[in-house]
């Protein structure tokens, strides 16, 4: 894995993973979630979409470590209460 992640970092010309992924979910609140007006990037206000699943998996899959805590919980807004509400609705 170490080898696969370097090689998407240097082709993606990522020195820093840290303001990648902020950068990554500033993009998803702004873009996906229309700064929090809609609830899932679906649009549907009842249900997610494959595309919330898939970054949920992602950030749901780090969730016992520091980059988990510095992506979701310490940013707040509307990542984090989408997030709260994926983990609701998934993880039951």
């Amino acid at each position: 894995m170490y080898l696969a992640a370097s090689k998407v970092k240097s082709k993606r010309k990522i020195t820093d993973e840290k303001a990648a992924l902020q950068s990554a979910l500033d993009t998803f609140e702004s873009e996906g979630l229309k700064n929090g007006s809609i609830p899932f990037s679906s649009g549907n206000p009842l249900s997610p979409d494959m595309g919330d699943l898939a970054v949920f998996g992602v950030l749901y899959a780090v969730r016992d470590m520091n980059a988990h805590a510095d992506a979701i919980q310490n940013r707040g807004g509307a990542v984090k209460d989408w997030y709260d509400r994926m983990e609701r609705i998934v993880v039951q």
